[in-house]
């Protein structure tokens, strides 16, 4: 059946879109867009603070096990090795592995923290004795530290119990 005048108009007008509908369509991808960029912001965020968390871990681990080992820095000469100390900065934006052995205590690691990311509340020192005398934590009693990212509500509580466990508070539990 051959096609009419008619018929070919209304098939030419068809084959394309409107420019509203256009415009609508490019303002609804925008907005998802938009949506899934701020989604991905805070998912990074989130992620220095744990990716943080797992570093501070890390290293505590390290302390602890170069103190129960005994691991003596040759700088130690002949002083007795008493233990290890991981120091929190007065800045609470990073800490310091120290060897305690004599009278002067010998810097082992000193690291700073992703930036934005701090230590809020908690220890500030905590003193792991040589051969599995235990530790000590300064203030006494506290056995935790919590870091947080600056100007979001993101933190990670750390904890070390007294037998030594060391584990982030939301995944030890």
């Amino acid at each position: 059946m051959p096609l009419t005048n008619k018929s070919r108009n209304c098939f030419a007008k068809s084959l394309g879109f409107t420019l509203i509908e256009l415009i609508v369509t490019i303002g609804i991808m925008a907005i998802l867009s938009g949506l899934g960029l701020v989604a991905y912001n805070q998912f990074n965020r989130k992620q220095a603070v744990v990716s943080a968390a797992r570093m501070v871990i890390s290293d505590l681990r390290l302390t602890q096990s170069k103190a129960y080992a005994s691991e003596k820095p040759d700088a130690c000469g002949t002083n007795p090795l008493a233990g290890y100390q991981f120091l929190i900065k007065a800045q609470n934006n990073g800490y310091t592995i120290v060897a305690i052995c004599g009278e002067a205590p010998l810097t082992i690691k000193d690291i700073s923290l992703p930036q934005g990311v701090t230590v809020t509340e908690g220890f500030t020192k905590v003193f792991f004795k040589s051969l599995r005398q235990g530790l000590d934590t300064e203030p006494p009693d506290t056995n935790y530290i919590v870091l947080n990212l600056q100007g979001t509500d993101t933190i990670k509580k750390i904890i070390i119990s007294q037998g030594g466990e060391i584990y982030l508070a939301n995944e030890g539990e």
